[in-house]
């Protein structure tokens, strides 16, 4: 199965980004509801926000300056973790197309 790449301008907490989304290329079939999504300040491309979403599983990180709070959901257990990074800079096949 293949993959679809969709960059549209978008909005995330009141700032401009580019939103790149990953997602299958056909959304009715089995797992097809799956997606990768990032959103990157325009200006900077600097990361704002990381999305993975699967069946049963979903993985967030948001970055706000040297912090990135990683959100994790997987069947009933949910978790929140805080950790320091230094220059994240945005990742995966959309980084090509910015």
């Amino acid at each position: 199965m293949g993959m679809v790449e969709t960059v549209l301008p978008a909005t995330y907490k009141g700032k401009a980004v580019w939103r790149v989304v990953h997602r299958d290329t056909d959304p009715t079939a089995e797992g097809g509801n799956s997606f990768d999504m990032y959103d990157v300040d325009r200006e900077t491309l600097v990361p704002m926000r990381s999305v993975m979403s699967r069946e049963g599983f979903f993985l967030g990180l948001t970055f706000e300056g040297d912090r990135v709070e990683i959100a994790k959901i997987e069947g009933d257990q949910k978790s929140k973790t805080e950790v320091r990074v230094e220059n994240p800079m945005p990742e995966g096949p959309g980084v090509r197309v910015l």
